[in-house]
Order: structure tokens, then C-alpha cells, then sequence
């Protein structure tokens, strides 16, 4: 547990191999409470999200869900997980964090569970060596209103000049499912060619 509190970060979250992102290569990561991480130091705790591309946010983003996540004032636990599961996978868990839009309705309010799990691309070579990213959601609701833009999901390149936006203002890229209870999203080196159904 990385015991992370509402808007709040952990520089240095060691990863425990080489990942290579963009085509830089990262050891470490920042870790925020509001459902992102970072390959890049951090010292803002950004829970306003951002579209893809955009210069405000924090840079080498990689975001799940990144949204003003809460523990109601200190009042609910905040469980954000980090592990290495020693075959050549790191995940990161937010798991039952609630979000800031509802967190005034507890103890019936919404509950957010999901992961991002980095592959090591030593263990899982791809073609140009950067690392596959697989996002996946236990418990997903984007409840925030329009003014707060809803969530951000995707990758933001460290220049903050490309990425993939996934979701942004309840505007989804072309031909992306909805978010929900179950869905996995892999971001891969291995567009353009076919891809085995069992990755």
C-alpha cells in the first residue's frame, strides 16, 4: 500500500526493470491518488484532468482514470496498491477509492476499482522495445459533471506533444468501447499486424 491520501503523489515508485515508454527508458514512476501516474517527478497532484495532448499536465502521463478521486476528509480508507509480481509484470491498484463527485453520499456513495499493469519488455518483446500497458476496471463509474470534464483515460507522450486519448469529456476515440465493469484496454507497440487473441 502506498498510502496515498486525497490528492496526493509518491515520487521514486520503483518499478524493478527497465520500462521503456515513448522510447525513453524509465526505472521509477510517480504514483497520484487521482488515478494517474507519471515516469517523469511530479509535484503537483493534478485532480483536474486533461485532454491528450495537453502542456498543463504532468508529463509521461499514463492514466486509467484520472479524476478527482477522495477519501471523504480522512474519513474512508485510500488504498492505492504497488506491486511487482515477479514474472515481469508492475501494477498499480486504485482499489475501492471513491470519487470526489459523490463522496458527500457515503456511505452509499460510488466506488472506483481498476488497474494498470506495466509489462516488462524483456519478458514481452515487442517490435520497437517500448513496454505494453494494460488498463483494466473492476468497478468504473465517470459520474463527474460536463463542467468538470468527466474522466481522462489514455497515455500522454513526455513531450506532451502526442498520446492516445482513450476518453476525454465523455468523448471517446473512434471506435473505443464505453468504460465498465470488466473492460481491458491495451495500449501496444503491435498496431498494424495481427494480434494473437490470447495477449
Amino acid at each position: 500500500n502506498l498510502n496515498l491520501t486525497d490528492d496526493s503523489i509518491l515520487n521514486d515508485v520503483q518499478i524493478g526493470f527497465d520500462f521503456k515508454y515513448f522510447g525513453q527508458t524509465y526505472n521509477s514512476m510517480t504514483v497520484c491518488s487521482n488515478g494517474w501516474i507519471s515516469f517523469e517527478p511530479c509535484q503537483i497532484a493534478h485532480f483536474w484532468n486533461f485532454s491528450i495532448p495537453n502542456p498543463m499536465g504532468p508529463s509521461a502521463m499514463v492514466a486509467p482514470f484520472m479524476d478527482d478521486l477522495d477519501d471523504n476528509g480522512g474519513t474512508v480508507p485510500f488504498n492505492v496498491y504497488a506491486y511487482n509480481t515477479e514474472d515481469g509484470r508492475f501494477v498499480v491498484e486504485w482499489d475501492e477509492v471513491l470519487n470526489g463527485e459523490d463522496d458527500q453520499n457515503c456511505p452509499d456513495c460510488i466506488n472506483e476499482t481498476f488497474q494498470m499493469i506495466l509489462y516488462n519488455p524483456d519478458v514481452y518483446p515487442t517490435a520497437t522495445g517500448d513496454g505494453d500497458i494494460l488498463f483494466q476496471y473492476k468497478e468504473i463509474h465517470d459520474i463527474d459533471t460536463f463542467e468538470d470534464h468527466g474522466a481522462t483515460v489514455g497515455v500522454e507522450a513526455p513531450d506532451k506533444n502526442s498520446g492516445t486519448e482513450y476518453l476525454f469529456n465523455y468523448s471517446y476515440h473512434v471506435n473505443a468501447d464505453t468504460l465498465k465493469e470488466g473492460l481491458a484496454i491495451k495500449f501496444s507497440d503491435s498496431c498494424g499486424a495481427k494480434v494473437s487473441v490470447d495477449w
